[in-house]
């Protein structure tokens, strides 16, 4: 007899529901809405082979993504989040992208609001 994961189990329920919705061969559109994830972030995961897809050629509406693909997409990004990670400069060419902005030491310089200065609180 085979022995039964419930948290696989529930896992395997939780994204049989949440692809329930879509249609077999789901469009970019709503593996991006499936998965909650950006439309560039969708549009780099089809492009690079991460998650297997049919390219039809259209300009629109080109991608043919099966829901069994989607499915061990959700689970190995469960496992392996930093596997779908988009490279580094993948979301440059937005027109309002700031680069970050780093300190003298390298370290990523916070934004601090007026309740957070550096300065000492001013004595009265």
């Amino acid at each position: 007899m085979k022995k039964v994961n419930p948290v696989q189990d529930a896992l395997e329920r939780e994204i049989q529901d949440l692809l329930a919705p879509y249609p077999d061969p789901m469009g970019r559109t709503g593996f991006r809405k499936a998965c909650r994830i950006g439309t560039r972030t969708s549009i780099y995961l089809l492009q690079s082979g991460l998650v297997p897809c049919e390219n039809t050629g259209k300009q629109t509406r080109c991608y043919k993504i099966a829901k069994s693909d989607v499915a061990a997409y959700l689970r190995r990004r469960l496992a392996e989040p930093v596997y779908y990670t988009p490279p580094s400069g993948w979301y440059k060419n937005y027109p309002n992208h700031k680069p970050p902005a780093f300190g003298l030491n390298g370290a990523p310089l916070v934004h601090r609001g007026p309740a957070q200065s550096l300065l000492p609180p001013a004595r009265l």
